[in-house]
Parts: structure tokens; sequence; C-alpha cells
């Protein structure tokens, strides 16, 4: 019988907290962002691992790494391994088949895309050390103090409590869950609905739905009969619709779509819509200028 292959993540407790990822639990499937960060050899926990390097294509960013260190040049990416996919940034420029030293963490989906998949097989509560600044009147973490503890089930939310006594100068306080993933025991994934409904608009007895990621828009008649309209759009785009007695205008980031009963949706305009309203068959469509952040109005009419 062969070993499956695991995964050891750190969950960040504001993952856990806001919901982005569920109280790890022994037994459950897991399916949450990962992101891999490099850290010395000697760093508790580090592992060493062989990936595939994508970089993303994007500038690097000028980063702070420390009140006491200087600015670095970051770059980032995408880390593909053996039965997972990570994101990636580095104070030092990478591409293709690599082998970096690090952790993995579980976290918010803030501008990440990668994922891991995996059965939750040991759940252990990881204990940092803070201690009181007296100038700020906060706390830091300090380095190096770290400890875990078995458990069965992650809490949702963590204790803030110990701030707030005023006679300690040190606390180890529990702010997360350190997990082992089994990424092969796990059911398939399953099969996408053909269609995900997101935005929904109603005009006399038809009700306009669009996809929550397809450029595709349902109408259903008062006889609840549904018909598919494919936009002529990108995959991927999380657009809104706007119903109104000839049909329905579908807009979004990749821009503006008209849907009448009979005939073929065609693409009106590629300005970016943020907000929108209808009179009669009239979009009042609001976009913001790029780069601007100024806010600008138009109305697209139905010739």
């Amino acid at each position: 019988m062969s070993r499956h292959r695991t995964l050891a993540v750190q969950i960040e407790g504001l993952a856990i907290e806001d919901g982005e990822i569920p109280p790890p639990k022994i037994g459950m499937v897991l399916d949450f962002p990962l992101h891999f960060t490099e850290l010395p050899a000697e760093n508790i926990d580090a592992v060493t691992i062989r990936a595939v390097l994508i970089a993303d294509g994007h500038p690097p960013i000028f980063q702070y790494t420390g009140e006491d260190s200087p600015r670095r040049w970051e770059w980032s990416g995408v880390l593909r391994g053996d039965g997972w996919e990570a994101s990636w940034r580095g104070f030092h420029p990478r591409s293709g088949h690599v082998e970096l030293t690090g952790r993995f963490y579980g976290t918010l989906s803030h501008q990440i895309t990668s994922r891991v998949r995996g059965r939750v097989t040991r759940v252990q509560l990881l204990s940092l050390r803070y201690r009181r600044e007296p100038d700020s009147h906060g706390w830091a973490i300090v380095p190096g103090h770290r400890s875990l503890r078995e458990v069965t089930e992650s809490p949702r939310f963590f204790d803030t409590d110990v701030f707030m006594r005023d006679d300690v100068y040190e606390v180890d306080r529990e702010s997360g869950a350190w997990i082992e993933l089994d990424l092969d025991d796990v059911p398939p994934h399953p099969v996408r609905p053909r269609f995900v409904p997101g935005d929904v608009s109603a005009a006399g007895d038809v009700l306009w739905t669009v996809d929550s990621g397809l450029p595709i828009v349902a109408s259903i008649d008062s006889e609840h009969v549904a018909t598919e309209h494919v936009l002529p759009g990108p995959i991927g785009v999380s657009r809104h619709v706007w119903a109104t007695p000839g049909g329905c205008w579908v807009a979004g980031t990749d821009g503006t779509y008209r849907c009448t009963t009979g005939f073929e949706p065609c693409r009106v305009s590629d300005v970016p819509v943020h907000a929108g309203a209808v009179v009669g068959e009239i979009l009042l469509a609001a976009h913001r200028a790029d780069g601007g952040g100024c806010t600008h109005r138009g109305r697209i009419r139905l010739q």
C-alpha cells in the first residue's frame, strides 16, 4: 500500500475567525487558499520543498521588511508541487524548478488564487508569545517562542482577553492552528453545475439572472421556462444584471452587454461598470476612471 502525500500547514487565526477557512477538525476535508513563505532553515517547523515556480509577470514591489530593516524588492508567483499549489513571494527573482525552505500558510484569499485540498489528520493549536511594548502600550510577538497543543478541533475564535490585563508583561496566546493534511484521502472535486446563479433582476413577468463566473445569462418566464443567453465575454468575471421591459443589461469590469428576447446578446461598451440603474430601456452606468478614483456616469441607450 502506497503512502499518501501529506502537507503540514499553519492556519492563520484571522483566516479562521473571518470565516475564510472553517475551524480545522480531524477527519474533515478542507479546501483553502495556500501561501508559502521562505524562512531560514533554522526556523522552527521550516520545511524544504521542491516545486515548479511560475512567475506571475507582475513588477516587483519595494517592500518593507521591518522597522529596523531596509526596504527590498519582492517578486511573486505560483508554486506547483506534488498535489498542491501555493502563492509565493520572495526577495530574490526565481523561476522554473526550485528548492525552497520555509513554511506553508492557510490564509485569506485576498489576491491569492492558489489553493490546496486535503483531509485533516492532525490538529494542534499554535501559541505565540507576546510582549508588551512600553512606548505604544501594544503587544509584539516574541520571536522564537511558540508551542503546540494537541486537539481534535480548532475553535472559531481565539481569546484576546489576555491583552486586557495590566499585571503581565508577557503572555502566551493561542492564535492559530497547525494542521496536517492527507492530500490523497479526499473525494473527487464536485463537477460545477452548468449554471451557478449570481445577480438577479426582474421586469414584468421575466426574471433574469447572470452566472457567477461564466458569461451566461438565463431568462425565466412566467411559465417557468428558462432560456440561456451566451455573452461574448471572458470567463471568470463577476457581473450585474438589470432587467428592462424588453430584455436586460449586463455589466461588469469587462464592459456592458445587451440581451433582448429573440436576438443574440451583444457587447455595447468595453468600459468597466461598477454600479448602475435602469430607466425604461436606458442603463445609467457608473464607472471609475483608470487610476483616478473618480466616479463617472454615462447613459447607454438601446438603439
